[in-house]
C-alpha cells in the first residue's frame, strides 16, 4: 500500500503565485505537508507559514457549520422553551437549521480562502521586503 502524500513546496515566486491562483472556495486540495523554501524568509517565519498555510487550505468550513447549526437549533427550539413560547414547527426550524449549516459552512471556507490567500501574500511580500522581485501582479 502506497502513500500518496501531497506535498506543496513553495521555493519560488512561481510557486507563490501559483498557490494563490489555487486558492479557490471549493475543490483545494488537501495537503500533507507545506514547505516554504524562499530565499530571505527564516526558518522559523517558513516554519510558521507553512502551518498556516497548510492549515487554511485544508480547512473544509465544516466548524463554521457546526457552529451555525447548533446556533440556529438553539434558537429555533431552545429559545422559545425557555422564554415559554412557542417555536416553529419542525416543517419550518428543520429547514432553517440546514440552511444555517450550509450557510456557516459557506462562510467558513471563504474564511479560510481569505487566511489562506493573506499568508501566501505575506510569504511573497516578506520576499519582495528584501528586494526580491515577484515578477508580475498578484492574482
Amino acid at each position: 500500500m502506497g502513500t500518496d502524500r501531497s506535498v506543496l513546496v513553495l521555493d519560488g515566486d512561481i510557486a507563490v503565485v501559483a498557490a494563490l491562483e489555487r486558492a479557490t472556495w471549493l475543490g483545494r486540495e488537501r495537503l500533507d505537508e507545506v514547505h516554504v523554501r524562499l530565499p530571505g524568509i527564516g526558518p522559523q517565519q517558513a516554519l510558521e507559514s507553512a502551518r498556516r498555510i497548510r492549515r487554511a487550505t485544508n480547512d473544509c468550513g465544516c466548524r463554521w457549520g457546526e457552529l451555525s447549526l447548533v446556533l440556529a437549533v438553539a434558537t429555533l427550539w431552545a429559545g422559545p422553551a425557555v422564554v415559554g413560547a412557542a417555536g416553529p414547527g419542525p416543517a419550518v426550524s428543520v429547514p432553517l437549521a440546514l440552511a444555517a449549516a450550509v450557510v456557516g459552512k459557506l462562510a467558513g471556507l471563504a474564511a479560510s480562502r481569505a487566511r489562506l490567500r493573506i499568508e501566501l501574500r505575506r510569504v511573497l511580500a516578506a520576499r519582495t521586503d528584501r528586494g526580491e522581485s515577484h515578477g508580475g501582479d498578484l492574482p
